[in-house]
């Protein structure tokens, strides 16, 4: 029977000298009551009532095994009171042997029942006790692959409209079978979840489990694809602002909350051989590189090379392979890198996938150049050239000529290389290889001298790149600014950050934008421009503080303490460089290194120069 507010009211007193003390599953409604919520324990308060419970002696001798059944019990005192309880009538079972019963989700409700205590039997109190409607609901929560989701997510699982979603998640939650997380996001207990997925199967059918399951991976891969283009591809026209992220912050937070669903979906979908989803969903990666995620890539990668194939889709397999070699190549792991980029190889010419071939030998030709084995690139590269007119028309092979172009001896072989890439990728319509390829050439130019010839292909680069995602845009404005800062134009420079910083600023990637107002400052003062350096720098430590990043703090100080080592200030040059070295010891090791020696050169220039001499000029300046 529902508890109310009626049953309440003729109990309270009318004294103020009185109290009541009133347990309800649902909040009540009560004038001057105060509401306490008690939320499931921590992981501290979990431990110590468990210890309480079997005996400090036993959870000392299995430490990890007791934080495992606390944890799987989800904090909740009584799924910890019936785990101790159990232990307490079973001296004979170890802490390990509970706890590895306790992670199998289909047994864990099962075995959380003890005498006349049962966490199944404690939720159908509050389950028996919803309406028709929030009963159909809370049921499909029971396929939601995260403990938090968003309201939408339960819209699409009862195919109502939002508003009406929301009113019956917010009835969920006043019975406490959820929690509101944020606005427009709630929480579901593990426990709770299990429950709920039992009460679907039990009361619909495996059927319905499994609609509701696909209408769940549908979701997502309708969301997923839609949050990336937002946040992460800056679409330039007016798909994503009409879609379900109004700007790509709000995207990336999505992101940021869903990925680790996402992933559990990706894995289902995979596993169903479902194409159509997994093919959405790959997207994801683009956001796991992004917030450099390399073990949910890996996760991913994995599932996928060791699915595919039982379903036929060798070339699904192979791709995992390439991006298992990537994992292993930014971990620095070259030895394992090079095995995956081989194995990819191997299968995608196996199953005849030319595009996923070219992918895997451009991968292995930068791996082998970059080693400097010269004669295992001369192999992969004579390969890669035999492919390009049996992928021509699908992008690749402009992404294979642009490869092969890097890697010839001569400058007029790279010219003829990057042309020829450069067509291929306007014939295809793939405008970020056409970008790179006019890149490079104009790279070639400056490296020549011809300032002209390098602003004229710039400008084809930028022009094609601007047909593409805005992050095609703001990595090709940040390559032109470095190779114009090696070259001396520091006025072009300047004017390339200065995009890159807008166009991140654009994207909400403050990360991004730190970085470049850095090498901004770093423009000016290369230029002797120090004002506006000392201004930019001032804004970026500003922004890399609020970041909490140690790395970018630390470049911003090694910058400032450039400025004042080209204006002959070794004192300041010297503490600004210490302050650097600090931030980036633990953090990266070549930009620390780079602190240390400027500091070295610091103390060099201020042994040489007597302290009453720095700050001369501005003293002689008072005395007249």
């Amino acid at each position: 029977m529902r508890t109310d507010e009626a049953q309440v009211r003729p109990l309270l007193p009318g004294s103020p000298s009185c109290l009541v003390l009133v347990t309800s599953r649902r909040d009540l409604a009560l004038e001057g009551a105060h509401t306490l919520v008690l939320d499931a324990m921590d992981d501290v308060e979990g431990g110590d009532l468990f210890t309480r419970l079997v005996g400090g002696d036993r959870v000392a001798a299995e430490p990890d095994a007791a934080a495992d059944v606390v944890r799987l019990c989800g904090g909740l005192p009584l799924a910890i009171r019936i785990a101790a309880a159990r232990l307490h009538r079973r001296p004979q079972w170890q802490t390990a042997h509970l706890a590895e019963r306790l992670s199998q989700e289909r047994l864990r409700l099962a075995e959380l029942r003890v005498g006349d205590l049962d966490v199944r039997a404690s939720f159908a109190v509050s389950y028996e006790d919803l309406e028709p409607g929030e009963a159909a609901l809370f049921r499909r929560l029971g396929v939601v692959p995260a403990a938090e989701f968003d309201a939408r997510l339960a819209d699409a699982l009862v195919g109502g409209g939002t508003e009406d979603a929301v009113l019956v998640l917010e009835a969920l939650a006043d019975a406490h079978l959820i929690e509101a997380a944020t606005p427009g996001r709630y929480r579901i207990h593990d426990l709770l979840r299990l429950f709920a997925g039992e009460c679907l199967e039990g009361e619909e059918g495996t059927e319905e489990v499994s609609r509701a399951r696909d209408t769940v991976a549908r979701w997502y891969a309708e969301m997923v694809p839609a949050a990336v283009d937002a946040g992460i591809a800056g679409r330039r026209d007016d798909t994503a602002r009409d879609g379900p992220f109004p700007d790509p912050q709000t995207a990336l937070a999505w992101l940021d909350a869903e990925w680790e669903a996402a992933v559990v979906v990706v894995e289902y979908a995979a596993t169903a051989d479902d194409a159509d989803v997994v093919d959405d969903l790959l997207a994801l990666r683009e956001f796991l590189y992004l917030r450099e995620n390399f073990d949910a890539v890996e996760r991913l990668s994995r599932h996928f090379y060791e699915t595919a194939p039982r379903h036929g889709r060798a070339r699904t397999a192979s791709l995992a392979a390439i991006n298992l070699g990537s994992v292993a190549r930014m971990r620095e792991d070259t030895d394992a890198a090079l095995d995956w980029y081989d194995i990819g190889a191997r299968m995608a010419e196996e199953a005849e996938a030319h595009t996923a071939t070219v992918l895997a030998l451009t991968n292995l030709l930068e791996f082998h150049r970059h080693r400097g084995d010269e004669a295992a690139a001369r192999q992969v590269a004579t390969r890669l050239e035999r492919l390009i007119e049996k992928v021509r028309g699908t992008g690749y092979a402009a992404m294979a000529a642009n490869t092969l172009a890097v890697f010839q001896s001569y400058s007029w072989q790279t010219v003829k290389w990057l042309r020829r890439a450069y067509d291929l990728a306007t014939e295809e319509n793939h405008p970020a290889e056409a970008a790179k390829a006019a890149y490079r050439l104009g790279a070639l130019a400056g490296a020549m001298g011809r300032r002209e010839e390098a602003r004229r292909q710039w400008a084809l680069a930028v022009e094609q790149a601007r047909r593409d995602v805005v992050p095609t845009e703001s990595r090709l404005h940040h390559k032109i600014a470095t190779q114009c800062m090696e070259f001396g134009w520091y006025d072009e420079a300047r004017t390339h950050l200065d995009a890159a910083r807008t166009l991140h600023r654009q994207l909400g990637d403050h990360r991004l934008e730190a970085t470049e107002l850095i090498e901004l400052a770093r423009a000016h003062a290369m230029g002797r421009r120090f004002e506006d350096a000392y201004r930019l720098l001032d804004d970026a430590l500003a922004l890399t503080r609020e970041l909490g990043d140690p790395y970018l703090e630390g470049w911003s100080l090694l910058v400032r303490a450039k400025c004042e080592e080209l204006q002959g200030r070794p004192r300041r040059a010297e503490a600004h460089a210490r302050d650097a070295y600090h931030l980036l010891r633990t953090v990266d090791q070549d930009f620390a290194k780079l602190a240390q020696e400027m500091r070295f050169r610091a103390r060099k220039a201020k042994q040489q120069t007597p302290r009453r001499q720095d700050g001369q000029k501005r003293r002689r300046k008072k005395r007249r």
